[in-house]
């Protein structure tokens, strides 16, 4: 009897510290490439008798993605039970989020349609608001095409952002929330792949729900039901 107990009083444990190796191998890996990438471009450079701009470009941008991926990991930490709920005003709310990526929306000409009304409030943590919204307004920019469109909606309790971009291949929709996933890892679309993980941690902490739903090529739709 003592040994079952002591067993699954130790399960929980386990099961933490299998998920911290898990973390931490994906973390290594993550970093671990682009630190490659910017070695080896420093070598050459070094090698070179002229100055190489396309790697050094390259370089720049590596470490850009890599400090990205630093300050995700850092918010990820952070999100923590809310302790300084308040009432905001949903559209509101979103017209600050929208005003933040102004400069993003106006380089690829995006008009954001924002069909919220607006004596509509929500109970929640205004830093909670910013990091769950801002990352999915900024993922339907960056995977978005340009001179087209985002759609914010709000019906029956669900808010609903919708892009007209390049869509999710139905084979990667349950991979997304994984940490630092990623369905281009090139240089085209960069991201630190941590902000779905940091979207899914703030609607479980509200026990909200959250739902995607994308057709390739096409749009993308990400579905938040307030509980």
């Amino acid at each position: 009897m003592g040994r079952y107990f002591v067993r699954k009083t130790l399960e929980p444990v386990e099961e933490n510290i299998e998920s911290m190796s898990h973390f931490i191998h994906d973390a290594w890996h993550e970093l671990k490439t682009p630190l490659a990438i910017i070695s080896g471009n420093l070598q050459i450079l070094r090698e070179s008798k002229h100055i190489e701009q396309g790697l050094i470009e390259e370089s720049i941008r590596t470490i850009h993605t890599m400090s990205d991926s630093l300050d995700g990991l850092l918010e990820l930490s952070n999100v923590k039970k809310w302790d300084a709920i308040t009432s905001l005003n949903l559209y509101e709310a979103f017209l600050d989020e929208c005003e933040k990526e102004k400069v993003h929306l106006e380089q690829k000409n995006i008009t954001v349609s924002l069909e919220i009304p607006k004596n509509i409030d929500i109970s929640m943590d205004n830093k909670h608001f910013s990091l769950l919204f801002w990352n999915l307004i900024r993922n339907a920019i960056t995977y978005n095409k340009e001179h087209w469109k985002i759609t914010i909606t709000f019906k029956n309790g669900v808010i609903s952002i919708t892009d007209t971009g390049i869509g999710i291949d139905e084979k990667h929709l349950s991979k997304i929330w994984e940490r630092f996933f990623r369905v281009e890892k090139s240089g085209k679309n960069p991201g630190s792949g941590i902000g779905l993980s940091i979207v899914e941690k703030i609607v479980n902490l509200y026990s909200w729900k959250i739902e995607v739903d994308s057709k390739k090529d096409v749009w993308t739709t990400f579905y938040v039901t307030i509980k």
